[in-house]
């Protein structure tokens, strides 16, 4: 839950960018104020989550259609809310690797795309064909990067207990 918290901080930085449109701060406002409600309840139900998500993973839809929501809810627009609205990819990455993050990022592309014809055609129909492309793989690459990440760190973890002398190792697989 440390990236929903990054992400709000940025979405808040993003509400005070110059050039902002005011007429969707009262809006934009309201939501970041509503998703930090959400992140403290997130954040203190955190274990409790990841533990019934391993025995039901199925219920990692209802995080990506949160996550959807919350772009649906801003008209579809990437900025303040898609980083934000991307972390319901981070626990299917790091939980389920390769294929968690896969079948996580096509769901969220459908999910955001289904806003950008459905929800929100203006926003969509703004859209070039390369926006739109890019748009769709971009659940891709930051599903993917977590797991990257999730792999790099779980190597440099064995690299550093491989240099430990046997007994420290032992005494670790005893914990």
């Amino acid at each position: 839950f440390s990236y929903r918290w990054l992400a709000w901080v940025a979405a808040a930085l993003a509400l005070t960018l110059p050039g902002r449109p005011s007429g969707t701060l009262p809006r934009d406002a309201g939501l970041l104020l509503l998703i930090g409600v959400i992140n403290v309840v997130a954040t203190a139900l955190a274990q409790g989550y990841v533990r019934v998500l391993r025995q039901r993973p199925a219920l990692l839809v209802l995080d990506l259609i949160a996550g959807a929501t919350v772009l649906w809810l801003s008209e579809s627009r990437p900025l303040p809310f898609l980083p934000y609205a991307l972390a319901a990819l981070v626990l299917p990455a790091l939980a389920f690797g390769w294929r968690g993050a896969a079948l996580s990022a096509a769901a969220f592309s459908a999910l955001d795309l289904f806003g950008l014809a459905v929800l929100n055609p203006g926003q969509g129909a703004g859209l070039g064909a390369a926006a739109l492309v890019a748009r769709s793989l971009t659940p891709f690459a930051f599903a993917g990067g977590w797991v990257a990440l999730s792999r790099l760190v779980r190597r440099s973890g064995a690299a550093g207990r491989a240099g430990r002398p046997a007994s420290a190792n032992a005494q670790l697989a005893q914990r």
